[in-house]
């Protein structure tokens, strides 16, 4: 996921997760899977038609019961298995072994007797370490003499660790330069961070190389707003306060991070092939030349360290204490700002020395289709990116091992009844995402509003994995409610993840969920061995799910999800749901901002007009759908082709101020973090930037734009037939 998977379905993402799947509910969606994988594309590809040995024509009676069949089949056995398989070997975007998964999953699918399996390749701009000149930082003297350097590898604490195709830790797409100068120390490296740095401590970065702690927001913004600072470099590094707290055993005797892991990843500010944005990166593909592309890729050095290699850079640095919420856990060490060296360290320089490759590589997505029985051209989509930083079992493995018993159980259960879908349903394996304890964990979940019914339908019928008298919906709305306690709570979809490009580019209803740590427990944002050599199968079995019980109830909710809505004959989307929660988000945007935008003469009440509008369509729309008969076929057509819509509706082909491919209105990441999300995206952001630059025209001009989408759904929905 990346700690950024990536709808109307389900997917587990790559933050702060164990699990990792996206189910998605699609009209016709003709070339869009492949372009929105990235990531994914569509010719030249090998595929195999192979129509299922289960007859077209079987009775559709008690799917209650074909459904339970199916959730009954799956075994938490068979994931372990798969898991394993998947994660003995390191499988980097574009390596030999990533081709072999997804040839490995290509050739299951078509033993499952898949109606359609799919090889596609796609040529996509990738970056990777090179293995001639070394990436390196350290100390320096005035004589050019290091006198320190860091080891930039991580330590071999398991058998399964030690392999030859190991990746050293490096950041994607970082700039490949050489760069000495003053250390300074900037925190999370947020934008709050730098601003505090020059307003509050009289502190500026130029020319400067910045030292900052991973978290709190996405790592690519963090150089994106270095370099903004005029920074001439970055090193990144893994704090034990945020990856290894006190109290608490390191791996492999506990779950926190060793000293000497290194979270890798990308820098990446967009999604899919940054060569050819909003086109899949297929041979034929027009790609933008390297230097066109310094709005989403780093123009500085960026190299990632681990905690112990970090210690001795901030140990040597001079200035003033930082104040104690900047201090990190690192042992013997003072937080100070820094700037120029001073006492037996006069003269020092810091020294980053970055040789990361920029390369067009081959990369794989594998699509298998079941086709739908009554409605083959409405598709339901389920997904995981496969690729890894290095042996990946909970990231992207667990997912695809979840993937793959579900597809195997719902086959099974096609061979032996005859049952079929009413919708298509689509499984897809995607090959470069990367460039998202025991008794503690819970259901987290965002989603399309128009999707929360459904999820809650799906908890609901899957057990407590802890206990069996409770159902996973009864454990997520105790561990983790709504502010009104009413319901679990289910988080928007503004985040960059898999389903970035399906539900904030071409309107895709989606749902992003993990079966998850319950962070009220644990002190971290992300599992500490995120990205790293230790996120091994040992790691995955002895510290988060021994028995992969919670891989089974994640599966089960997956899989529950796919089917309700591959099989339900009207679509479980509530659009009285959409309705609440776009008063939720009004309500919220107009008790921030609407005192001064009134004074600035900027008004909200044509956007809070089209919102009610929206809310008394939704009522009558949904008073229509429940009355619909079982004898009136066109009218569930008619209802289901205009719930796919809703999210597509408030697609802006515009896209957003300076980001024109997030176009969804309501939803889509902050502008200063790729991991957390916004809504009213065009009004938040251009608000933001007029209180620097004065530009409140473009703030009049999105509330407008706002207004204007939502009253278009509220039409939308007004008409029935």
């Amino acid at each position: 996921m990346d700690a950024k998977v990536r709808s109307p379905g389900g997917f587990f993402t790559t933050r702060r997760i164990i699990l990792l799947i996206l189910v998605v509910v699609v009209g016709v969606v003709g070339g869009l899977i492949g372009w929105a994988v990235g990531r994914g594309q569509d010719h030249p590809s090998t595929s195999t038609d192979s129509p299922t040995s289960a007859p077209t024509n079987a009775p559709t009676t008690n799917l209650e019961d074909i459904h339970k069949q199916i959730i009954a089949e799956m075994k938490a056995t068979n994931i372990e298995t798969l898991l394993k398989y998947f994660s003995a070997k390191p499988h980097i975007a574009a390596s030999a072994r990533q081709l072999e998964l997804a040839n490995y999953i290509k050739n299951k699918w078509e033993e499952y007797k898949f109606d359609k399996v799919e090889l596609v390749k796609y040529k996509v701009l990738l970056s990777k370490p090179q293995k001639v000149l070394k990436n390196r930082v350290g100390l320096r003297d005035s004589s050019n003499t290091f006198q320190y350097e860091a080891t930039i590898k991580e330590k071999v604490l398991h058998p399964d660790e030690d392999d030859p195709d190991v990746v050293l830790p490096f950041n994607a797409y970082a700039k490949e330069a050489t760069v000495e100068g003053d250390l300074i120390y900037v925190n999370y490296a947020r934008q709050e961070d730098f601003v505090r740095l020059e307003n509050e401590f009289q502190l500026n970065c130029d020319n400067k190389i910045a030292i900052a702690r991973y978290g709190k927001i996405f790592r690519g913004d963090k150089a994106r707003i270095a370099e903004r600072f005029r920074c001439k470099g970055l090193i990144l590094f893994s704090d034990p306060a945020d990856y290894a707290p006190p109290g608490y055993k390191k791996y492999p005797d506990g779950w926190f991070l060793p000293d000497t892991g290194v979270q890798r990843g990308t820098l990446f500010l967009g999604d899919g092939d940054p060569q050819t944005p909003g086109y899949p990166a297929i041979e034929s593909a027009y790609r933008w030349p390297l230097e066109n592309l310094t709005d989403v890729l780093p123009n500085i050095p960026v190299q990632p360290l681990s905690a112990s290699d970090a210690a001795p850079l901030l140990q040597a640095m001079s200035g003033n204490e930082v104040p104690a919420e900047w201090r990190g856990l690192l042992q013997n060490t003072t937080y100070r700002f820094g700037g120029q060296f001073t006492g037996s360290r006069s003269g020092w320089k810091a020294y980053l020395e970055v040789h990361n490759t920029r390369e067009s590589l081959d990369a794989y997505n594998v699509i298998g289709t079941i086709n739908g029985r009554f409605d083959p051209d409405h598709y339901v989509l389920i997904g995981n990116h496969r690729d890894s930083w290095i042996f990946g079992a909970v990231d992207p493995s667990s997912g695809t091992s979840n993937m793959m018993e579900i597809s195997r159980a719902i086959t099974t259960v096609m061979q032996k009844t005859g049952w079929r879908p009413r919708r298509t349903i689509k499984f897809c394996s995607w090959g470069a995402e990367e460039y998202g304890l025991i008794g503690n964990f819970t259901l987290h979940a965002a989603a399309s509003p128009i999707m929360k019914t459904v999820l809650y339908d799906a908890a609901k019928q899957t057990p407590d994995p802890d206990d069996s008298t409770k159902t996973l919906f009864d454990t997520w709305l105790q561990r983790k409610p709504s502010a009104d306690k009413s319901e679990p709570f289910v988080g928007s979809l503004g985040a960059g993840s898999d389903y970035a490009p399906f539900m904030q580019r071409v309107g895709v209803s989606s749902v992003d969920f993990s079966y998850n740590f319950d962070s009220g427990y644990y002190p971290v944002s992300s599992y500490p061995a995120y990205h790293t050599i230790y996120d091994t199968f040992d790691y995955l079995k002895k510290t988060i799910d021994p028995d992969f019980r919670y891989h089974l109830a994640g599966a089960r909710v997956c899989c529950s999800l796919t089917l309700l809505q591959a099989d339900d004959p009207v679509l479980r989307m509530s659009v009285p749901e959409y309705a609440k929660t776009l008063k939720l988000y009004f309500d919220q945007l107009a008790t921030q901002y609407e005192t001064n935008l009134n004074a600035r003469n900027i008004k909200l009440d044509y956007l809070r007009s089209a919102i009610n509008n929206f809310t008394t369509a939704a009522r009558t729309f949904d008073n229509f759908v429940k009355a619909i008969r079982s004898d009136q076929p066109w009218l569930r057509r008619a209802a289901n082709n205009r719930l796919l819509q809703v999210d597509k509706i408030f697609i802006n082909p515009a896209g957003l101020p300076g980001r024109p491919l997030k176009k969804h209105i309501l939803f889509a990441p902050s502008m200063f973090n790729s991991y957390g999300g916004a809504k009213f995206p065009g009004i938040t952001d251009s608000y933001f930037l007029a209180t620097t630059n004065g530009n409140w025209g473009e703030v009049k001009q999105q509330v407008a734009i706002a207004a204007f989408y939502v009253q278009a759904a509220a039409n939308s929905l007004s008409f029935t037939p």
